[in-house]
């Protein structure tokens, strides 16, 4: 009697540990957005929450040139951005919308110990992250229309 307690016990923790595998195993999929710059088409992984954002392309160890990232924020602001921990040089597109607001052009990644920050100059609700000479091979300037699919 006592061997078949256990031995339901063990299977009803084999179940337990198979699900809550299942569960903790499932990731969001990852959305991507196509964005036209002039004749430009860009794949761009987009990220919203907090947790995304302070990752940012610091995940990766490359990008392709029609590769990017775009940070959505809910409302306008002048959000500072950070390149901690990344491998690669970036530009950065500052969009009200859908039109260039501010450009950052071949950011370095940071030096050990300085971590500086940029920002926009004026508000944004979108930012999108490209391999560092984007901007200059594309001659995109501040109040050109993107737009984002």
């Amino acid at each position: 009697m006592k061997i078949k307690k256990i031995l339901w016990l063990l299977i009803l923790f084999v179940i337990i540990l198979v699900a809550a595998n299942f569960l903790f195993s499932q990731k969001e999929e990852t959305e991507f957005a196509n964005i036209y710059l002039g004749s430009k088409i860009i794949k761009a992984e987009v990220v919203k929450t907090p947790k995304e954002m302070a990752i940012g392309l610091s995940k990766y160890d490359d990008l392709p040139e029609n590769q990017g990232m775009l940070f959505l924020f809910p409302v306008k602001m002048k959000p500072n951005f950070w390149m901690k921990d990344m491998k690669f040089a970036i530009d950065i597109i500052w969009l009200d919308d859908n039109k260039i607001i501010d450009l950052t052009a071949n950011l370095l990644p940071p030096v050990e110990g300085n971590l500086p920050t940029y920002q926009p100059k004026e508000p944004i609700n979108k930012v999108l992250e490209l391999k560092a000479g984007f901007i200059e091979k594309n001659n995109l300037k501040i109040g050109d229309e993107v737009i984002i699919k």
